[in-house]
């Protein structure tokens, strides 16, 4: 079943989602103007049929849509490091590809072309570990798997993210509507700088291995009964009471999560055009930027990061809206690099339990943990 060809009626049902990921069947039919037992069917087949086994930290295939938990990475004592690797074949990238699965902290990756071609890797590591991804990254380098780098911005402040926003969706046309020359022209009054808690890794003072278990299986689809929660949970020797689990679910979606995003297949949409948007700019229309997309979302997915004058923005959009994203933003920027993204060679990476010390309630950062057993289990191509 291809979601362009879904009745106006699946439609609704996927903007009720949206509006409400953890609504009720109940809730969805009124919402969609349908059957309770309608619904249900629809939303089984929009949820597909998911992998009963997953390789260690690596994302399964979408769903037609799929409930994602957005982490705290502040209470949670993480950071995000974010490299571009250069690459003159299909072996260093393969080499960069094993490394990143093998990472006990990678996030994400993607093969890249354009600005340079190579692979995007992003990791969620312990604070203050960046310096020991900068190391792993030149000892590729002078090996000879890549031929150049670059790290992208730290964040100042907390990650924009922006969803798609299946009411823009013209299903006659099979296209989106969205003015984004309105958009960036609209005055906008910068918001105040958002102010981060002291001391990050809050959370770390409770959290356990099985609570992880918990969080990486959110990760794959939290729209999910608990009852097929502890059921998945027990089939991977993670065992859990409904009383527990209930109570452990609980803070870990009021200290870890800082809500959820709904995420489309894109090949339902035609949103396959994934770019990445590095730029230097005036810090006035950089945080200008920021607060639009704070204030008044583009209905496309992305992550945008204001640092200083600097601008990472990751958008997923339909092809014939890339022009005019690209047309403001040359504009307005000093200097501006894209590079695509390959949808179809790239993965999400899920938290890994075994990356806790239980006994010191404190992630693991020794140099043989993040990088010499990596490098070590993978082999030069």
């Amino acid at each position: 079943m291809e979601l362009n060809a879904l009745p106006s009626q699946s439609l609704s049902l996927l903007i009720a989602i949206q509006e409400n990921p953890f609504a009720t069947i109940d809730e969805l039919a009124g919402r969609a103007g349908v059957s309770k037992p309608t619904a249900a069917k629809r939303l089984r087949e929009l949820q597909g049929q998911r992998s009963a086994i997953v390789p260690k930290g690596k994302a399964e295939e979408m769903a037609y849509f799929v409930v994602k938990p957005l982490l705290s990475h502040h209470n949670l004592g993480y950071e995000s490091v974010d490299v571009l690797l250069e690459t003159n074949d299909l072996e260093g990238i393969l080499r960069l590809e094993d490394i990143a699965t093998r990472h006990p902290y990678t996030a994400y990756r993607s093969r890249c072309y354009g600005a340079m071609n190579g692979e995007l890797l992003q990791f969620r590591t312990p604070v203050g570990t960046r310096p020991l991804i900068e190391a792993m990254v030149k000892q590729i380098s002078d090996e000879g798997a890549v031929t150049g780098y670059r790290f992208l911005p730290e964040e100042d402040e907390p990650t924009v993210y922006s969803s798609l926003r299946i009411d823009g969706w013209d299903s006659k046309t099979l296209t989106w509507k969205f003015d984004w020359d309105k958009w960036f022209t609209a005055e906008t009054i910068v918001d105040e700088p958002v102010k981060r808690e002291e001391w990050p890794g809050k959370s770390l003072s409770w959290l356990t291995k099985n609570d992880l278990s918990i969080l990486q299986e959110l990760m794959k689809g939290a729209r999910r009964k608990n009852s097929d929660l502890i059921e998945t949970l027990r089939k991977n020797g993670t065992y859990f009471t409904p009383q527990t689990f209930s109570r452990r679910y609980r803070m870990i979606r009021d200290e870890c999560i800082d809500g959820f995003r709904v995420t489309f297949d894109p090949s339902a949409f035609d949103i396959y055009t994934n770019v990445l948007i590095l730029g230097t700019g005036g810090s006035a229309f950089l945080q200008r930027l920021r607060t639009k997309m704070v204030r008044n979302p583009i209905p496309f997915e992305s992550t945008m990061r204001v640092s200083g004058n600097q601008l990472f923005w990751f958008i997923r959009l339909q092809p014939s809206h890339l022009s005019p994203v690209l047309t403001n933003l040359f504009s307005s920027l000093k200097q501006m690099t894209v590079c695509l993204l390959d949808y179809t060679h790239s993965y999400l990476y899920y938290v890994w339990p075994e990356t806790l010390d239980e006994n010191t309630h404190s992630w693991r950062t020794e140099r043989q943990f993040m990088i010499d057993d990596v490098l070590r289990s993978t082999k030069q191509r």
